[in-house]
């Protein structure tokens, strides 16, 4: 059985870039090292703590690759990012409250 990287206690980088749709469409979903950095701070920043105030959550959809995105027609990358911003912005202010 293949290592899981833990990205945090609770979440692991193969969780992040299932893709049903990838699969499918044969299209490699790996992360680049930039790209898992930053799936690294997300689930110990902002996914870590939900989990820990909330209990358990499900991710639908942790991480796209370029390849991937262009493949769906999805939106262009600053525009998926200021979207996932605003959502996180939205979780800090009810963490908060």
């Amino acid at each position: 059985m293949a290592d899981i990287l833990r990205l945090s206690k609770n979440f692991a980088l193969s969780e992040m870039v299932k893709s049903a749709t990838a699969e499918r469409l044969r299209v490699d979903n790996s992360p680049g090292s930039h790209h898992l950095v930053n799936l690294t701070h997300l689930c110990i920043n902002i996914l870590q703590p939900v989990r820990e105030q909330f209990g358990v959550i499900t991710i639908n959809s942790g991480y796209r690759s370029p390849a991937l995105n262009a493949k769906v027609g999805g939106s262009k990358p600053a525009s998926i990012v200021m979207d996932r911003l605003q959502i996180l912005k939205v979780f800090q202010h009810q963490i908060q409250t």
